[in-house]
């Protein structure tokens, strides 16, 4: 590890790949699949850890995710899924799915032990049937929030 601070300062800038990984995410069920396979690899979880400033005392293109805190991402999407359905937070109603789908790959990461009942509560509520999201995203959120259901029952038993 380094022993200065990242200060993202380089002539590589590979934060277009997590905004492009958003985008396909936000847009269909078939790039959620991949980016849920994706994040199960650590070098692009290593980014989001990066692009969130959980890690800032290494370098971007040598760091690799092996578990560890993640707690302004967490925090961060957790907010996010918590919005309301209003006009100037139409941006992260567009991107929930992104944001159920990282916290379904850290939690599954770094334990599902890790997930305490008030998040598991927040990602139960949140609102996935929005007028704006087409019958294909209602239900892969469904299915993401299904998939944390049997993580919390299966932790519980």
């Amino acid at each position: 590890m380094s022993s200065r601070i990242w200060t993202g300062k380089s002539t590589k800038n590979c934060s277009w790949q997590i905004e492009q990984l958003r985008a396909g995410v936000a847009q269909s069920r078939s790039c959620v699949c991949l980016a849920l396979w994706l994040f199960r690899i650590e070098r692009l979880r290593s980014w989001v850890l990066f692009y969130w400033g959980d890690v800032i005392y290494d370098e971007p293109y040598s760091y690799e995710d092996r578990g560890g805190d993640w707690s302004r991402i967490k925090k961060r999407r957790l907010s996010r899924i918590q919005m309301e359905n209003r006009i100037e937070n139409i941006k992260y109603m567009r991107t929930r799915t992104i944001d159920l789908a990282q916290l379904y790959i850290f939690f599954r990461n770094r334990g599902w032990n890790t997930m305490t009942e008030e998040e598991y509560n927040l990602i139960c509520d949140c609102n996935c049937d929005l007028d704006l999201y087409s019958n294909e995203k209602k239900d892969l959120l469904k299915y993401l929030k299904e998939r944390f259901k049997d993580a919390w029952e299966n932790k519980r038993s």
